[in-house]
Parts: structure tokens; C-alpha cells; sequence
């Protein structure tokens, strides 16, 4: 859904690189976030911009807690905003970087030359949809297509290696064979000391792998045998381990950022639940997240779930890793938890899962597809009365592709995502969320033709017609079930912006209409995603949002 015009974000013209030639020699501002990660995945837009454009004047304001790397990148003007907040002293703004708007906006009305904010946090409205972090996202609205390089950027220097195969000489450690681990963050992201210290001693007794821990003086020493505790480092030494670490483990922080920029094998516990892990994570293919705690009655991750996670991730091979999600193809990188240390439960962005034993080498190949359970009728699917496997939805994918049926039915069980936990389900089962069968769906050309709800179960009705009826189809609006509430929405519009039902909450969206707002586009959309959000969730926010999102089409369509 990039605009076939640049767009504007707060009153502040947005730069396009479909819009310049690589001569463009304007002004091109950077407002990086004021966390550590924020900065690190800021880098990479920086770069990739810098690359292509190398005669533009960029112009960084960044944080400076973290001068030592910003300060490594060469022919850039730096400017610093207001301390944010620091989760030691917890002095600072939360905004720090309102400041650096405004004086942007007035700099640009000023200036002769061409002059367009690069990157700040616009992430596009249909995000959720795509389950994108906010690193894509922010990087489509500009036109930058990441590709292979979708991950954090950080400026290394060779001194930090130098340095930290000093430091594994000095504390006998082997390179590759010991574990860093991150363990502090703010509060309502903490797993806790006593859940790392039982993870440490796993990790000796089980792969006789030391820990070197990386973290603040105030978290306290880890009295674990064979443990390196590595306080007060600087951010250039800490990446200078990361290069010679064989694992990774940390939390929905800074430094599981910095660790994602290498090819580092990593596991990251997330706590927080008012972000969406997936819009979060730290872009690698080699990292495990974990978010049992999201999905169950625990209030944190299980460390069973944790090692779990560890072990199959070790366990994994170049020609073999982390299998891709058969309804969209994207890697199950999501722990949901760990019935012994040899068998997890992966899940996909989408909702998808499956129960993966590491000694079956179960892999999901993209021509095949994701859970499903038993047949019902020659063309209805039952996902409700027993699992089913990889093998079994070969076969449905087969027969549908084969026989071309007029009409589907899907049917679903009404129990809320938040009530799973208890994963009775043998390796190789699939589970299948309704998002998932809804977009796997509409790439073999169905269209959804009525959704029933019963009592106990949702049946999903999709249907093959002329271009014309499919068409007429996606204009009709269906009342779907989205978490504990309904959505009324049309099947098109469902797609581009609500099919994030497995993580969201009402009050999500609400940002949705917030952002197409922010981006002054989608005049024709604004309206019904604000009237769907209000639908969802009655509240005093979501009337706000409709009566805005009311004027500001009405506004823009003029």
C-alpha cells in the first residue's frame, strides 16, 4: 500500500525514493526514538538512505545515552534532543523529541532547497495487517523496501572485536561457546533475576555453555558457577561480544536489538503486553520469541518454555531452520510454550502454530500449508474436534486446488485466544487460526461469502465466482469475530487493516485510525475504520477518533 504520492506526516512533507534520482543532494532529516533499539533500527534506515542518496545532508537527532554509536557514523550533522527517560534514574521526557518536530517543520518552510523528513515513528496504518515491526513499516512509507536487510544496522569497530577476545582470554572463555545474556530492563518487562539465575545453571548443566552476563551494577552479581558478570560496559564492547557469542538470550530491549544485527542465534522473553511482539521484535531469522505468557493464565513466561526455546534453537542446522508458517509463508518464530525440552509449540505472526518435535525434523515447506483437523463433508474443514498435521493439509490444499470447489466451509471453535494454554497435542499438530485460512484463502482466488455464528462454533463460508461477483463481495459487510468483540467490516477492508485478530485488542483499533489521520491519506478508508473501531469498543476514545476521523476525510476529500 505505498502511496502513489509522498505523504505528509504532522504538517511535515515526507521524503520518496521513488521520487528522486540518486543526485538529490536536499536535506534529509532523521528523528530517531529515543530507546536504544529505536536508535540501532533508526541506523538502518539512515544507512540504506545514505547509501542510495550520498549527496543529501542528513541531519540525525538522536538521544545522547547513546552517543557512542551515533557518534561512529561519519558525514552526518548530529543534533541531540532532550534526555529521555532512563530506566535507572527515571529522569527525562517522554517526549523528547517534540522539540525536534517543530523545529524541523519551521526549517523546512525556510529553506530554498528540497527538504523532506526521512524517518521518525509514522508507521503506516495497515501494519497490524501486515504484522510488520515498526522498522518495516516506517521503512515502506518512504518507499524503502528492506529486503535482505531488514534488521538493525550498528556501526562495529574492529577495536570492540580486539577488545573482546581479550576479555574471553582473560575470563577463559572459548569464542562461540558461551551464552550472553541481558537480563535488566524496565520493570513491566523484566522476567526476573531468579527465572535468569535457574536459566543459567540449565544452560551449564544441559549444553555446558558458561554465561556471560552484560547488564547494569544495580541488577546485583549472578553467584552462579562458571558465570562472567559484565558490568558497565560500553555499548562498542558489548557488540564486541556479541560478535564471539555462540547465543544470545534478552529481553523486548535495547541490546536483543544490537544482538539481532549479527548472525547470532537469539531467544528473546517477552513480558510487556501493551505492544504487540511482532511490532517490536528485533529483525533477525535467527531469533526465537517467546510469548507464552501472552497466549495462557501465566503472568510470565515458564522457564521450561525458555530452555525449550534454547534447545531448539541450538538444535538447528544451516540446511534446516526455523521452519516457515505454511498459510504465509513467514518464519514461526513465536515459543508459545514447551511440553518437555525436546518438543515447543512455534506460532506464526498470524495465529497459526504447530507442535514441533527438534528430533522429527518437521519442516513446513512453502508449498504446504498449516493446521487443520478433520474432514467433514467433501468441501467443509472442522477445526474444532480434532487436531491435524502438515500431512493432512496437504491434502486439503490438494483436493481444493484439484477440484476446484464452488463453495468452502470452514468451522471454528468461539474459545477466546487468551484462554489457550493447555496444549494437549501431539508433535507434527497444527492449529489454525481463522486470520490464517481467511488470507490462504484469498490467494487461491475464494472470496468469503457468509460467516455464521453459533453458539460454540463460527462457520466460515468462502465461495469461487466470476470477477465480477467476487468483486460485489468484498463491498458487503460481515460481522466478524475479533477477540471478545465483533467487527463489522467488509472483506477487503478486513484484510488491508484487521487481520491481526490473534494478538489484538480493541483499543488497537483506535491507532489505526490514528495513523491514516497522522499520514493525511486514505480519505475513503478513515471513515470505516474509525466507525469499525467504535463498533468494536464504545468508549469516549473511539467516539473521538469517529467524529475525527469523520472531519479529516470530509477535509481531505475537499
Amino acid at each position: 500500500m505505498i502511496p502513489e504520492r509522498p505523504l505528509f506526516w504532522k504538517g511535515i512533507p515526507l521524503f520518496h525514493i521513488r521520487f528522486f534520482s540518486r543526485d538529490f543532494f536536499g536535506r534529509l532529516y532523521f528523528v530517531l526514538g529515543q530507546g536504544l533499539g529505536d536508535h540501532v533500527n533508526g541506523f538502518r534506515v539512515l544507512h540504506e538512505i545514505r547509501t542510495r542518496f550520498p549527496k543529501a545532508h542528513c541531519i540525525v537527532y538522536a538521544d545522547q545515552r547513546w552517543e557512542d554509536l551515533v557518534c561512529r557514523i561519519s558525514e552526518i550533522e548530529i543534533r541531540w534532543f532532550p534526555k529521555a527517560k532512563d530506566v535507572l534514574s527515571r529522569e527525562g521526557t517522554n517526549n523528547p523529541y517534540d522539540q525536534a518536530h517543530e523545529e524541523i517543520r519551521t526549517e523546512i518552510r525556510t529553506m530554498k532547497e528540497p527538504s523532506y523528513l526521512a524517518y521518525a515513528h509514522f508507521p503506516m496504518p495497515d501494519r497490524y495487517a501486515r504484522r510488520e515491526t515498526t522498522l518495516e513499516a516506517t521503512a515502506r512509507s518512504i518507499g524503502l523496501s528492506l529486503k535482505e536487510a531488514a534488521r538493525p544496522y550498528l556501526p562495529v569497530k574492529a577495536e570492540d572485536l580486539a577488545w573482546a577476545e581479550g576479555y574471553l582470554k582473560e575470563h577463559a572463555l572459548e569464542a562461540g561457546k558461551f551464552v550472553l545474556i541481558s537480563p535488566y530492563s524496565w520493570e513491566n518487562k523484566r522476567w526476573g533475576k531468579e527465572n535468569f539465575s535457574r536459566l543459567i545453571d540449565a544452560l551449564r548443566d544441559r549444553f555446558h555453555l558458561r554465561t556471560v552476563v552484560v547488564s547494569y551494577p544495580e541488577i546485583g552479581p549472578f553467584g552462579n558457577t562458571g558465570v562472567v558478570c559484565a558490568y558497565d560496559l560500553s555499548l562498542g564492547q558489548i557488540s564486541g561480544l556479541m560478535q564471539l557469542a555462540g547465543l544470545y538470550i534478552g529481553l523486548d530491549s535495547g541490546p536483543s536489538h544490537m544482538a539481532a544485527f549479527f548472525d547470532l542465534p537469539m531467544v528473546v522473553v517477552f513480558i510487556e503486553k501493551r505492544t504487540f511482539p511482532f511490532e517490536v521484535r528485533p529483525l533477525t531469522p535467527l531469533g526465537l520469541y517467546v510469548v507464552e505468557s501472552f497466549f495462557s493464565t501465566l503472568s510470565i513466561p515458564g522457564v521450561e518454555t525458555v530452555l525449550g526455546a534454547v534447545t531448539f534453537l541450538l538444535s538447528l542446522k544451516k540446511k534446516s531452520p526455523i521452519p516457515e508458517c505454511p498459510m504465509c509463508t513467514k518464519l514461526m518464530q513465536y515459543v508459545l510454550s514447551a511440553a518437555d525440552p525436546v518438543s515447543v509449540r512455534l506460532m506464526c505472526s498470524c495465529g497459526s502454530s504447530i507442535e514441533h518435535d527438534r528430533t522429527s525434523s518437521v519442516h513446513v515447506k512453502k508449498k504446504t500449508s498449516c493446521p487443520a483437523t478433520k474432514i467433514v463433508e467433501k468441501t467443509g474443514y472442522n477445526f474444532v474436534e480434532q487436531s491435524w498435521t502438515l500431512e493432512t493439509l496437504r491434502s486439503v490444499e490438494s483436493s481444493i486446488e484439484t477440484n476446484a470447489p464452488e463453495r468452502v466451509d470452514f468451522l471454528f471453535s468461539k474459545t477466546d485466544k487468551r484462554e489457550w494454554g493447555v496444549w494437549d497435542l501431539p508433535p507434527g499438530s497444527l492449529d489454525i487460526r481463522p486470520d490464517s485460512i481467511w488470507e490462504w484463502m484469498w490467494r487461491k482466488g475464494y472470496r468469503i461469502e457468509r460467516i455464521d455464528l453459533g453458539q460454540d462454533m463460527t462457520r466460515f463460508s468462502f465461495a469461487r465466482g466470476k470477477e465480477e461477483d467476487r468483486h460485489h463481495k468484498t463491498l458487503e459487510r460481515f460481522r466478524i469475530p475479533w477477540g471478545n468483540t465483533l467487527l463489522v467490516a467488509a472483506e477487503i477492508q478486513y484484510l488491508r487493516w484487521f487481520s491481526y485478530e490473534t494478538w489484538g485488542t480493541p483499543g488497537s483499533l483506535v491507532g489505526i485510525v490514528k495513523a491514516q489521520a497522522e499520514l493525511s491519506s486514505w480519505p475513503a478508508e478513515i471513515r470505516g475504520c474509525a466507525w469499525a473501531a467504535f463498533l468494536a469498543q464504545k468508549s469516549m476514545r473511539s467516539f473521538r477518533w469517529l467524529i475525527k476521523g469523520f472531519l479529516g476525510g470530509l477535509k481531505r476529500q475537499k
